[in-house]
């Protein structure tokens, strides 16, 4: 295994952050707590709080994948590429396919919540990519 640069290390904290972040905002989201909800729109927190069980679960299982590829990637262990594969996709078929496609998410989004969105997604893909160029440079076992 070949000993990772610096930039490897601050990536993967950034992405420890990063998705611990997610897994915050879903929690406290999901649960609806009123002080950290407090500056949404109430139609937003209800048309998220009313997502339908397969799409909250998409949601808990996409953050929770990051997570542990975020932990995978600081443990320098290949499995990172797959869990942040999965952050990914499921980040994509949970914005793009529910949100925008089926469930009018553009028109709840906005404008800033679609390019907030966009973003990441963008980030996810991009961890997974980092994660990936590790792999193959040697730094995962």
């Amino acid at each position: 295994m070949t000993k990772p640069s610096w930039l490897f290390w601050t990536v993967a904290i950034f992405a420890l952050l990063w998705n611990a972040f997610g897994v915050y905002d879903y929690w406290m989201t999901s649960t609806g707590d009123e002080a950290y909800l407090k500056d949404f729109d109430p139609k937003m927190i209800e048309w998220i709080l009313g997502f339908p069980l397969w799409r909250k679960a998409l949601w808990a299982i996409s953050v929770a994948a990051g997570l542990f590829g975020a932990l995978a990637l600081l443990a320098r262990r290949r499995v990172a590429v797959l869990l942040l594969l999965m952050y990914f996709v499921l980040m994509v078929f949970g914005f793009a396919g529910y949100d925008i496609l089926i469930a009018d998410g553009a028109k709840m989004y906005g404008q800033l919540g679609l390019i907030g969105s966009a973003a990441l997604i963008v980030v996810a893909g991009l961890q997974w990519l980092y994660a990936d160029r590790a792999a193959k440079r040697g730094y995962l076992a």
